[in-house]
């Protein structure tokens, strides 16, 4: 009887012990993947808002919002990014510039009736320190936001809150 085998070593079998390496090998490559994406060159600040305004349509006057806004990312002290639900988007741009907002931990946009319009509607950028009132940017224009393109992560978005208008006419910015 003649038996046939292939070159190289006889395979054998996986042994409880063996798994453990296994799982820690698996568990190192998956951090050093993570980790070279988080490396990953990021743009200037210059850049990225740049990169929005391409992604970004027409002037609309006003979007309406459902209740609740899923939240912002200052752009520069001019711009922002405001989600209003995950696949919805606006660039909200402001004039004359919007002092501290790299600095705010959250911001309050007025609204008249569940809609906010450019020209009348403001947004108020509150710091982290605190303190009354905010400084108050009035919003010049508002862009709609190709969602398919930008993405922002969750842990990226700060928090917004919607206050009501006062219907007596626009805000004088301060």
């Amino acid at each position: 009887v003649y038996y046939t085998t292939t070159p190289g070593p006889i395979p054998r079998r996986q042994s409880s012990r063996d798994m453990p390496v296994k799982n820690a090998l698996i568990a190192l490559l998956a951090t050093l993947l993570v980790t070279a994406c988080a490396s990953s060159p990021q743009m200037t600040r210059e850049e990225r808002v740049e990169w929005y305004r391409a992604n970004a349509g027409e002037p609309v006057r006003s979007f309406f919002y459902a209740g609740h806004l899923r939240g912002w990312t200052a752009l520069d002290d001019r711009s922002i990014a405001l989600w209003t639900r995950s696949n919805e988007a606006f660039l909200i741009e402001f004039f004359p510039r919007c002092p501290d907002l790299a600095f705010a931990s959250t911001i309050t946009i007025s609204h008249q009736i569940g809609r906010v319009n450019a020209g009348f509607d403001s947004v108020t950028v509150r710091r982290a320190s605190g303190g009354i009132g905010g400084v108050r940017c009035r919003i010049e224009t508002i862009r709609p936001i190709n969602t398919r393109v930008v993405s922002e992560s969750k842990r990226n978005l700060e928090q917004a809150e919607l206050v009501e208008r006062d219907s007596s006419g626009p805000d004088e910015p301060k």
